[in-house]
């Protein structure tokens, strides 16, 4: 494992709306299972919101154990009535491996747009 991808931290902002779970570093094989177990921590200590909103902005590297990941944390989620929405920033490395796995999670470029979103 190489020390300085090794990191990564997940923190949980809840508002009245929403869970926003904010994701900084790279989520990888070394990483996943901490990603995995901060955000699955978050929404199991989550208030009434029913949307949950990943903020993919501050990370750099998306792995395929990533993807594997975010596939089986919205279907958790949407099994407890919860909706997930993904944000990354367009041309992003995030974005693209994101697109290219067809993963059916709406992404949007912004944190304020997937609020906008989950209240239209």
């Amino acid at each position: 494992m190489d020390p300085d991808r090794a990191h990564v931290v997940v923190t949980p902002a809840i508002t009245p709306e929403a869970l926003i779970l904010r994701i900084v570093g790279d989520v990888d094989a070394d990483t996943s299972e901490a990603v995995q177990a901060g955000c699955r921590a978050a929404v199991a200590a989550m208030p009434p919101p029913t949307l949950v909103i990943v903020d993919l902005l501050a990370v750099g590297l998306l792995s395929a154990a990533a993807v594997r990941l975010f596939l089986q944390f919205t279907t958790t989620c949407s099994a407890k009535g919860l909706q997930v929405y993904l944000v990354a920033a367009p041309g992003s490395m995030p974005l693209r491996i994101l697109t290219l796995t067809g993963l059916s999670v709406p992404i949007f470029p912004t944190v304020n747009d997937a609020f906008g979103a989950g209240h239209g």
